[in-house]
């Protein structure tokens, strides 16, 4: 089989024949298992278990490029924080000093969705949360400032 058509398909089965073919006769040694003692058991290269390694590899695949967002509660929430603390800076002429519950969304975004298509973008093109500019502001405040936990 030609290396370009393996690369142009997600079917798990052709993966795992092709797999089958290039190491017939191999085994796969458990160096643990070898390593206590116990002798070193085989496990023949089987299309079976290949087509379910495989077929899990090519889904994890497909999930980790599906465009994914941040919850619309969850962006929101930030947003609402967000907006808050700047009302309250405008109000008293002041920067803005971010509210713990502002700094928590905004790292919990970052953290859990680091790569994710931007919720307000409706084209899902590459525009990523962590690139907004309201986000980057709030994780640029953290450890710069006491917060201020009576807010």
């Amino acid at each position: 089989m030609a290396d370009h058509t393996l690369l142009g398909t997600t079917d798990g089965m052709m993966w795992a024949q092709e797999f089958c073919r290039i190491f017939k006769g191999f085994t796969i040694i458990d160096a643990d298992y070898a390593a206590d003692g116990g002798g070193v058991p085989a496990h023949y290269v089987d299309e079976g278990a290949m087509v379910t390694w495989f077929a899990n590899a090519v889904e994890v695949g497909r999930s980790a490029a599906r465009p994914q967002t941040v919850p619309k509660g969850t962006w929101h929430a930030f947003l609402h924080f967000y907006y808050l603390d700047q009302a309250n800076a405008a109000i008293h002429t002041a920067e803005a000093r971010y509210s713990p519950i502002t700094f928590r969304l905004a790292e919990f975004i970052a953290d859990q969705y680091p790569v994710v298509a931007h919720p307000e973008d409706h084209n899902l093109s590459n525009v990523f949360v962590t690139d907004d500019p309201r986000l980057r502001m709030v994780l640029d405040h953290v450890g710069a400032y006491a917060e201020d936990t009576g807010r």
